[in-house]
């Protein structure tokens, strides 16, 4: 029941912004102004933001003392292992651990443990538009771009040979453990891909600009390849807010009538 009254609250507030759309202003120079900022009176709360992704900061990860100036940094973790393809076994570099099996002459195949606290893992940055002084919070693009869109658009990056984890050796864009012995199997090489920001379209993104940042709101924010004319995504408030009320309240009702039935019950 608790669930289908917060889903009636969520209808009403997007039967609400049909009715009362949420304000925006369209910052042109993608710079900070506290006069735009969300003081809590709901005079103004939403703003617009329009051209190229540019870095706030580098990205960093902290537990092999990498960084590169990019909004999102991907660590990648391999090792070489013995795989199966079809009913095939195969040899070759895997980012997750493959467990024993046997081939269908019986022959079993056995990879080592995968290294303990090493894993493919992404970092994120703070990014703003156009190398505005308004930053804006690094989930805007895990919301709003989806990373598997441009998964062509990150590049490996030259690494600094100080920061060659211990056991590994320094190989220019990855770092490599070899395995011992003749065998491959068992090596783990280390390496990073960062999102060329530059080979990326044009945005539009809408956020609220709250504590000198601009964050994502969960219902009102908007993001966009391109540039998109104000008015038309105005309209997206108004044309998608009924729909979207209507079916959250449907939703809402049918778990407050479990909630009934399982009461009665």
């Amino acid at each position: 029941m608790a669930l289908g009254v917060a889903l009636f609250g969520g209808s009403y507030y997007l039967y609400n912004n049909f009715i009362n759309p949420p304000k925006i202003v369209h910052v042109t120079d993608n710079n900070y102004h506290r006069e735009f900022s969300d003081d809590g009176s709901g005079s103004v709360s939403m703003v617009m933001l329009q051209g190229k992704i540019t870095p706030w900061e580098t990205t960093k990860d902290d537990q092999l003392g990498i960084s590169f100036k990019t909004p999102v940094l991907q660590r990648k973790v391999e090792m070489y292992q013995f795989f199966l393809e079809g009913d095939k076994p195969m040899m070759g570099w895997k980012d997750t651990y493959i467990k024993s099996f046997k081939d269908k002459n019986g022959r079993e195949f056995k990879n080592p443990a995968f290294p303990k606290g090493l894993s493919n893992k992404t970092f994120n940055q703070d990014f703003t538009i156009n190398n505005g002084n308004l930053p804006i919070i690094s989930n805007f693009l895990t919301k709003g771009l989806g990373y598997d869109k441009y998964k062509d658009k990150f590049v490996y990056i030259n690494l600094p040979e100080a920061a060659t984890p211990k056991g590994f050796e320094y190989k220019k864009n990855h770092y490599l453990k070899p395995a011992e012995g003749k065998s491959k199997i068992g090596s783990v090489r280390i390496y990073y891909k960062a999102l060329n920001y530059n080979k990326l379209p044009e945005v539009t993104l809408i956020g609220q600009q709250t504590k000198g940042a601009v964050k994502w709101h969960s219902l009102d924010s908007r993001f966009y390849e391109g540039i998109k004319d104000l008015e038309e995504i105005k309209k997206t408030y108004t044309t998608d807010a009924p729909h979207a009320a209507l079916g959250v309240a449907c939703f809402g009702a049918f778990f407050v009538l479990l909630g009934l039935f399982k009461a009665d019950v």
